[in-house]
């Protein structure tokens, strides 16, 4: 007789609250000077001497097909990432899932690429207002959050953890990458 299956079973326990889909991030609160937001694209862990996340690997093509779907009202997934608040309020944001996604859309509010709509190029600066303010202010990014300050760092191992966990569809990630950050762990 096959033993019942548990949500325990499927889903890892981790030791730091995570707020799941319940917080929305501004690409405008990010861009603000005024909140002292960093990105960290890469989450470097020292016990690995490597970083969790790959490089940037979406092509223009995916990029400009995440814009059309946010043009269209489709809901993306949400991005993990972890919240770091240091001593002097600055905030940081560790992308565990969702790099591609988030420097997509970061990119371009920037004006850094185009999309083509009807056979002519649009920048974000060539949008109506209405349009760029879906991109600024109204959560389009719904972001599943977990919480790291000083004095209750989240662990290397942890956070490979959690990255395994919710990283299994999209682009593949590199074999080798992969091996690496499991090599040992979990």
């Amino acid at each position: 007789m096959k033993p019942i299956l548990t949500i325990k079973d499927v889903r890892p326990q981790l030791p730091f609250n995570i707020n799941y889909g319940m917080a929305d991030l501004s690409i405008k609160h990010i861009l603000d000077p005024k909140w002292n937001v960093t990105i960290d694209w890469d989450v470097y862990l020292p016990s690995k001497g490597m970083n969790l996340q790959r490089p940037f690997v979406w092509t223009l093509e995916q990029k400009q097909e995440l814009i059309y779907s946010i043009f269209k009202g489709i809901q993306l997934p949400p991005i993990s990432i972890i919240q770091f608040r240091n001593d002097d309020k600055n905030i940081t944001y560790k992308i565990i899932d969702g790099k591609q996604r988030l420097s997509t859309i970061i990119s371009f509010v920037k004006n850094e690429f185009p999309i083509i709509w009807n056979e002519h190029e649009y920048f974000f600066d060539d949008l109506d207002n209405s349009i760029q303010g879906e991109f600024l202010y109204h959560g389009l990014i719904r972001s599943n959050i977990g919480y790291e300050y000083p004095d209750q760092p989240i662990s290397d191992q942890d956070k490979i953890k959690w990255f395994n966990m919710i990283n299994f569809s999209g682009t593949p990630q590199d074999k080798e990458h992969m091996n690496k950050l499991l090599n040992n762990e979990i």
